[in-house]
């Protein structure tokens, strides 16, 4: 099936049912913002072609990009953000495919449906307000599971909402788990907490 009629399908069936949910824009990335909030919702047709992915993501407009440039929250792409996650068709490919009928495109576009309804609406719930939902993932972190670089935007956003304790606790973290060659991601922890005067 041709990738244009599944992601006319798309357009048809599932940028309605986003835009009643807020989100906005034009290509193959819609947006919702809220404050400082930014959701991305991201329909990336694979590289290989025969199926596409349906990524997600959440950022904070003071945060740089995980790259460490600053991004106009009405151009921030899925792959900027510093929260991601991907919702996974039942494929081996964990893409949704384009389908070899007209049937079968719509089929996989009603899958992809769903699973935005029961999985990525739950993954931007977590997400839903600032401060408040990032005072409780904050509140819940347990830096021994995180890598260096999620501990860098944890560590900026405590810094943001005041919690300096904190932060300075996510640097060391984050600090103690980076490779030495890594020397951009620990000055960029470094930098997180300024010293004192």
């Amino acid at each position: 099936m041709d990738r244009a009629v599944f992601f006319g399908l798309l357009r048809q069936d599932v940028f309605p049912m986003l835009r009643r949910e807020g989100f906005g824009g034009s290509g193959n990335s819609l947006r919702r913002m809220s404050g400082p909030l930014v959701h991305v919702v991201n329909f990336q047709a694979s590289s290989s072609g025969g199926h596409c992915y349906l990524n997600l993501g959440v950022h904070l407009s003071f945060l740089p990009t995980p790259g460490g440039k600053d991004a106009a929250p009405d151009q921030l792409d899925e792959a900027s953000c510093a929260f991601r996650f991907r919702i996974d068709s039942p494929d081996p490919s964990g893409g949704w495919v384009y389908g070899e009928s007209a049937n079968q495109a719509k089929e996989s576009v009603t899958g992809l449906a769903s699973g935005w309804s029961h999985v990525g609406k739950a993954f931007f719930e977590s997400y839903a307000k600032y401060p408040d939902s990032f005072v409780s993932i904050l509140d819940g972190l347990d830096p021994s599971e995180m890598r260096s670089v999620d501990l860098l935007s944890h560590a900026r956003i405590a810094m943001h909402l005041g919690r300096v304790e904190q932060a300075n606790r996510l640097v060391e973290a984050g600090l103690r788990k980076c490779p030495p060659v890594a020397s951009s991601l620990r000055a960029n922890l470094r930098r997180v907490v300024p010293p004192c005067p």
